[in-house]
């Protein structure tokens, strides 16, 4: 690869990891390339408790997206990245549809998307898709416990992306896994009694 395409891709997401080790060869960040087990981890444990596919599927997609994207850095990868994370939330506002019947749904998903008409970027926007849903009946411990996990990988990415000694080169590495197993227990909770 030549430096010029490295350095764009070695650039692209801003991840600290990708920064310090400026790596042009697979995997160029390692450690968000095969955090993405979490998701993976997630949603074998999803299927072999529930049985469900769709949401499994969902997070599988996403680990195969994000390892592709932190791996080659390409433009490809990161539509596979961006697909498995919509079809993640998406899987968790259809099963909140059908709990509560669309209309509370269908009114908070009308505010995000002025709001993301209106500049918000779209991780916030998918973001706060998984928030509605996680504060959304029906109420359960899991739903809590997995805006708790998600909330707290939100801070390791923010902190990933101010370059925090605190973090290291670990904070993205830490969403993935975080985020993985919150949104398990978000579709969990939301199914304990769907």
């Amino acid at each position: 690869m030549d430096p010029a395409e490295c350095a764009r891709r070695v650039a692209r997401g801003g991840w600290a990891e990708d920064l310090a080790l400026h790596r042009c060869r697979f995997p160029i960040g390692p450690r968000n390339t095969f955090s993405n087990a979490g998701y993976f981890l997630a949603g074998l444990i999803l299927w072999a408790q529930t049985g469900d596919l769709l949401m499994p599927a969902a997070l599988l997609a996403l680990a195969a997206g994000s390892f592709w994207y932190h791996g080659f850095k390409t433009i490809i990868g990161n539509d596979a990245d961006w697909f498995g994370m919509y079809a993640c939330t998406m899987v968790l506002v259809f099963q909140r549809l059908h709990a509560l019947g669309w209309m509370p749904v269908l009114m908070a998903l009308a505010v995000l998307t002025a709001w993301a008409i209106a500049g918000i970027r779209v991780d916030n926007f998918v973001g706060g898709v998984a928030l509605i849903c996680g504060v959304l009946p029906p109420w359960h411990w899991m739903n809590f416990a997995g805006l708790g996990l998600a909330g707290i990988g939100y801070i390791c990415w923010q902190l990933d992306k101010r370059r925090s000694p605190l973090i290291g080169l670990w904070g993205h590495a830490a969403w993935h896994v975080l985020t993985g197993f919150g949104l398990m227990l978000l579709y969990l909770g939301g199914r304990a009694h769907g």
